[in-house]
């Protein structure tokens, strides 16, 4: 998926219910995110700054997943952090 500028993603579902979403930066690996945002992953650090508008689009992208997956229920606040729920399996 196109996000924005250079980032491009692609969203992993692969150990459903958990997910993961694999950022790009101009076709590099920037970082994976997920239903607890940002994870470490095969050694690779976590951004350290990115983005308010990638971090936005990610967290957006996330509550609808986890909304359709039943991982977050009507009611369940999305404010600030409280969307994160830990990741499973990934």
């Amino acid at each position: 998926m196109n996000l924005y500028d250079k980032f491009t993603a692609r969203l992993d579902t692969a150990r459903f219910p958990d997910f993961e979403i694999h950022v790009f930066q101009g076709g590099q690996a920037y970082g994976d995110f997920g239903p607890s945002g940002w994870f470490a992953k095969n050694g690779a650090a976590t951004p350290s700054d990115p983005p308010a508008k990638l971090q936005q689009m990610l967290k957006d992208a996330s509550v609808a997943f986890m909304k359709t997956a039943g991982t977050l229920k009507d009611g369940d606040s999305t404010d600030g952090d409280k969307w994160k729920r830990p990741a499973q399996k990934c």
